[in-house]
């Protein structure tokens, strides 16, 4: 029988919260323990169906379904199926085996839309920000469907990423509409005003009345309300282009800059271009090795021996870092989206539990649910390109059980466009309404000009 686990007294609050409310809301930030809430609150309502029991559907990021069995197997919760078939019959299948907990990507949909015509006793959407787009598929399908489901959930650390106009999907979820308003749009047009770049600017007295709804809507817990906060410290380690990789880089750059149609495959190519050249590559060729130098001679030496999380924009970096690694003696294992989820599990707990000192992983398939404390530091190789990814990244190495510092150190490329998201990601500037090209072109046209 599975060892019950004391709540913490924040735990005890949210889950408080869960029994007085039928749809519930937990924004809680990475490791504060609202799957334990969650699940434990679930396992006391009463099934639609008594003679089966429950049913409930986790929709979540696949990186994070490790966390969700390894929670469920502690609360000795056993009955549970993945939907991650390859074939649609088999996951149609699968569907049909009556376990109590399903778990499915937040992709899912589009191969297995019959999730739509279970009569579930209860849907949780976990990192709920992929409906933060009221265009998205994913968006119009959720909102769509499972209204008659006794409870909906929404979870995540950051409902807001990008502006409070992030919140009006996933309340809808819950709730059908959010301060009075039924459709996104509505909610635009009464909060907001039209500013620059196409974006939305609240009016004067919108944030007080978002915060105010969400704080009587919403459970809302951050680390530092807990006391367990640990102090982060961050460290920018600056490498210089060679003078013949820095001619072509300036090329390139200055017809990004001054590029004034830059929503064209073009510009996306050109902008993928630089990027990967600040990673020591060009056209799949390893042609410069400052970068990968900087990020071998830290594992060598100031980190030595330390347990340490890597992360890249790029599998060609990813790749190439692993044979470095492993060349330098450097035990060290890989996640991408290449390697199946069984395999990425294993490789995860192979890092937890120290057979290897170095993960390496692809952003964009480990941001989310999935626990690296073993480390301290986190490096990023190359940075994600929005602030919600790299806050969810920074929090897989959190553990409130550890005391000390967290170190993130990030590699950049002197005066590249490395340094242009650093700077955009970490003032918050990459808003749903201000595209990325039209960003990076402003930051682009000002460093420039700044450098003379």
């Amino acid at each position: 029988m599975a060892k019950r686990r004391p709540f913490w007294q924040h735990q005890l609050s949210a889950f408080a919260y869960a029994r007085r409310t039928r749809h519930p809301a937990l924004f809680m930030e990475m490791r504060l323990g609202k799957n334990l809430v969650t699940i434990r609150r679930i396992k006391l309502y009463r099934p639609l169906d008594t003679v089966h029991g429950l049913r409930i559907l986790v929709v979540a990021p696949s990186s994070a379904f490790g966390g969700w069995q390894k929670d469920l197997d502690l609360e000795g919760e056993t009955s549970v199926t993945l939907l991650t078939a390859r074939k649609k019959a088999k996951r149609v299948e699968l569907l049909k085996e009556d376990s109590k907990w399903t778990l499915i990507n937040k992709e899912g949909f589009l191969a297995v839309p019959e999730i739509a015509q279970v009569d579930w006793d209860a849907v949780i959407l976990d990192e709920s920000t992929f409906i933060k787009n009221p265009k998205a598929k994913v968006t119009r399908f959720f909102l769509k469907h499972f209204r008659d489901v006794p409870h909906r959930w929404i979870l995540t650390g950051m409902p807001n990423p990008e502006t409070d106009l992030n919140f009006w999907c996933q309340l809808a979820f819950l709730d059908g509409h959010f301060m009075k308003c039924r459709s996104y749009w509505d909610f635009r047009v009464r909060h907001y005003i039209p500013g620059a770049f196409n974006d939305w600017v609240p009016k004067i007295t919108t944030a007080d009345q978002v915060q105010k709804a969400v704080g009587m809507r919403c459970f809302i817990q951050r680390r530092k309300d807990t006391g367990m906060d640990r102090r982060v410290v961050t460290e920018v380690r600056q490498v210089e282009l060679p003078p013949e990789i820095r001619k072509t880089y300036v090329g390139v750059e200055n017809d990004y800059a001054l590029n004034d149609e830059l929503e064209t495959k073009w510009s996306v190519t050109q902008y993928s271009w630089l990027r990967q050249l600040c990673g020591g590559f060009a056209d799949g060729d390893y042609i410069w090795t400052g970068k990968m130098q900087e990020l071998l001679s830290l594992l060598k030496g100031e980190l030595a021996h330390e347990p340490v999380v890597v992360w890249f924009n790029y599998n060609n970096e990813l790749h190439r870092a692993a044979k470095t690694l492993t060349e330098n003696g450097i035990m060290n294992t890989v996640l991408f989206g290449g390697v199946p989820l069984e395999e990425r599990e294993r490789r995860r707990q192979a890092f937890q539990s120290g057979k290897v000192r170095v993960i390496l992983l692809q952003q964009a398939v480990a941001q989310m649910g999935m626990d690296l404390s073993r480390a301290d530091t986190a490096i990023y190789y190359s940075e994600p390109v929005s602030h919600l990814a790299s806050r969810q990244t920074r929090d897989r190495i959190v553990n409130l059980n550890k005391n000390g510092q967290l170190l993130i150190l990030y590699l950049l490329a002197e005066n590249t466009v490395d340094e242009d998201v650093h700077e955009l990601v970490n003032t918050k500037r990459l808003t749903s309404g201000l595209s990325l090209s039209k960003a990076l072109q402003h930051a682009m046209r000002r460093r420039r000009s700044s450098d003379g």
